[in-house]
């Protein structure tokens, strides 16, 4: 049991009054010593794994979508979801254990231990993050908020451990006073202007971003291969890793509503401008860019009437295209013209699209 386990080193204590009083060797007392040294390390990093995998757990179960989980418990006809209760508070809160004549801290070693362990676990989503493309933050968001889950979780249980949004903006690197451009910020910016805008179509329809199957000539994107998921009790946690899955795969291959409203979650409304600053700076490149071919195209344009009613459809299209031949066929229209186009297009709803989530989240 993991609240009686650390009444298990009273045996080295036994050990060590043996060789003392009653053998009178001390070089048996140095090997017991030795061995405690070994032992309590070990000790430690159990009692630390597993109390940060048993809350881990507990987050995760607490923080998936409301009647899921009973849904894939009666389809597997197992409890999956459900983590029987340990009393964790019990070996996190000993703080004056008698180890060898040594008054032993156990609170602050744990602490510290799991203490690194969320930080390495934050450092995990970002990194997984900052190897994916945009679709991908609706992800992050979700593992962080069982991560901030098992801060509390900890936290109410006696381990010390810093604010989790002073954990998150060291491991962004976002500590400075007036620093905006932390790690996350900085991926979502050049995945939006390297990405999204020169590789994405709109549809109207489903106000959504879908990759467009031919890759625009000379540019270089994502290629969209993640990282691989994180193992043991990283990420979500072993217990409910399989259902954390199956429901972020449905926010992946495509970029939208959801993922915008991820994106104002994770980053906070203070990094917007930088956000909206960056996009029209690239506008402003877009449209310089495309202004010169443009000019040029007007000069070489011939005069054009509209054509008569009786040539109908077909008609009118084979005009039009015997006039625009020259222009079909020139070089740098679809790789240049075409695609600053869609980059421009693409920026405009884009910031469309977050202008009114903004105003929807500021009239709630």
């Amino acid at each position: 049991l993991i609240e009686d386990i650390a009444y298990t080193m009273d045996v080295y204590n036994d050990a060590a009054k043996r060789a003392l009083y009653h053998f009178n060797n001390q070089f048996m007392f140095d090997e017991v010593q030795a061995e405690v040294n070994l032992a309590f390390d070990q000790l430690i990093f159990a009692i630390s794994d597993e109390t940060y995998t048993y809350y881990k757990d507990m987050a995760a179960c607490y923080n998936l979508p409301v009647g899921y989980k009973s849904r894939v418990e009666a389809a597997k006809k197992a409890a999956v979801g459900t983590k029987s209760v340990r009393r964790h508070n019990i070996p996190v809160n000993q703080r004056n254990l008698q180890l060898l004549g040594r008054s032993v801290d156990l609170n602050l070693l744990i602490s510290q231990h799991t203490s690194n362990k969320l930080y390495a676990d934050i450092e995990t989503a970002v990194k997984r993050y900052e190897g994916s493309d945009l679709s991908h933050i609706c992800e992050l968001q979700s593992i962080l908020s069982v991560l901030r889950t098992t801060h509390e979780y900890l936290s109410s249980s006696g381990i010390a451990l810093d604010s989790f949004d002073a954990m998150v903006d060291v491991v962004n690197e976002s500590v400075g006073t007036t620093s905006v451009r932390g790690r996350i910020a900085m991926h979502t910016l050049v995945t939006l202007v390297t990405d999204l805008f020169p590789n994405y179509s709109y549809n109207v329809y489903t106000q959504r971003y879908v990759r467009s199957l031919v890759p625009p000539p000379n540019r270089t994107g994502r290629t969209g291969n993640t990282p691989s998921h994180p193992r043991g009790n990283m990420g979500y946690g072993a217990m409910c890793k399989e259902m954390y899955e199956s429901i972020d795969k449905r926010t992946r291959g495509f970029v939208g509503t959801e993922h915008f409203k991820a994106a104002i979650s994770v980053l906070g409304k203070q990094c917007l401008p930088l956000l909206i600053e960056e996009c029209m700076n690239n506008l402003e490149e877009r449209l310089i860019d495309v202004d010169s071919y443009l000019k040029a195209m007007k000069e070489g344009l011939p005069p054009v009437k509209l054509p008569k009613y009786m040539f109908k459809t077909g008609g009118c299209y084979g005009i039009f295209e015997g006039l625009l031949k020259q222009f079909i066929g020139y070089e740098d229209l679809k790789p240049e013209v075409f695609q600053n186009f869609r980059e421009v297009g693409n920026t405009l709803l884009f910031l469309r699209d977050l202008s009114d989530l903004i105003d929807l989240e500021d009239s709630h």
